[in-house]
């Protein structure tokens, strides 16, 4: 219905059937179903005194007031979608009960799986579906399709704000501080809505899946947006793992001002290489563990230049001992 709405709207206030079903891809029938739904619609939203759909047998009209926002509608639209009913089902309490769902919203059985198979097509854009009840798909991958979801349905960022929790300000303020940098306000809201699934996902539950290859970023950025989200949810008593560090690494990195390659990462990177740095102490700790065992013989050179001599590496394949001299180039900043 609100595609009907906002194709009248765009072509002039008017169109003709045959272009509205061929635009919308929908059958003559469904077009006069959905236009009685429509009309019905404006009357129990009393919107009837500032929007008119009028029909005749080739056409239908458009009658709007210049103040009546259209937008207006489809936020009514959105409240009376199944499809964005049960997902909001679904991140408010966690899992969903079909026959408790059909019951509150007054469905039938069949309309509700018809829904969950509409949303499984979208669900796969993210490489995540909807199996008994729950999402099934990496914890990473959950939390972004809900950002994604929340953030882009919502015209107007206003009313999301007063959705959302003031107890995240703290975590922005660490990292303004941190990192000497400063948001926006839209940025500073998509930190709290995504704070905000953060802690919802937690109080829900703790048996996170992850891809194989998500692993820990080897970047002094991420040490640093780390160690921040670790004091701040330790100040709030939630648990922490180093998988929540790695999401919102990726969430920070996806917001546009934000990349490995802006200057508050260059200036990190430069502090790796003036300051004794976990990167550095866990690689000199490699070095020394290997030259222990006998695999090294280090020579440090004045210019930091590590040259190594590898001792008696062995080749499963032909049994052959081997002795390889290599030349290692200590940056100092891994990035």
């Amino acid at each position: 219905m609100n595609d009907i709405l906002v194709y009248l709207y765009n072509n002039g206030g008017q169109c003709t059937k045959e272009n509205l079903c061929r635009n919308l891809v929908i059958t003559p029938n469904t077009l006069s179903e959905y236009t009685a739904l429509l009309q019905n619609f404006i009357v129990e939203n009393d919107f009837l005194a500032d929007i008119t759909i009028i029909e005749d047998t080739q056409t239908l009209f458009l009658q709007k007031k210049p103040t009546f926002p259209l937008k207006l509608c489809y936020l009514k639209f959105l409240e009376r979608s199944i499809k964005y009913q049960i997902i909001k089902w679904l991140f408010t309490n966690g899992s969903i009960n079909g026959p408790v769902f059909q019951d509150y919203f007054n469905i039938s059985s069949a309309t509700y799986y018809r829904r969950v198979t509409e949303l499984n097509a979208l669900l796969e854009e993210f490489q995540l579906s909807l199996r008994r009840g729950k999402i099934i798909g990496n914890e990473n991958q959950i939390r972004y399709f809900y950002y994604c979801y929340f953030w882009f349905l919502r015209e107007n960022k206003e009313d999301l704000d007063q959705e959302i929790n003031k107890l995240y300000i703290p975590l922005i303020d660490e990292l303004t501080e941190a990192l000497n940098i400063t948001f926006d306000h839209l940025e500073e809201l998509q930190i709290k809505l995504w704070m905000k699934i953060t802690f919802t996902r937690l109080n829900q539950t703790r048996e996170y899946t992850f891809a194989a290859d998500f692993e820990r970023k080897d970047r002094p950025l991420f040490d640093e947006l780390n160690q921040i989200l670790f004091h701040y949810m330790k100040n709030y008593d939630r648990p922490y793992t180093l998988y929540e560090g790695l999401m919102f690494y990726d969430f920070f990195c996806s917001l546009r001002n934000f990349s490995v390659y802006s200057p508050f990462a260059y200036r990190l990177a430069q502090q790796q290489r003036e300051e004794k740095t976990y990167l550095d102490y866990q690689n000199q700790q490699i070095l020394n563990y290997l030259n222990q065992i006998g695999y090294l013989q280090n020579n440090f050179s004045r210019n930091g230049t590590v040259f190594c001599h590898i001792i008696c590496i062995s080749t499963t394949r032909n049994s052959i001992i081997l002795t390889v001299s290599f030349l290692i180039l200590t940056l100092g900043a891994y990035f």
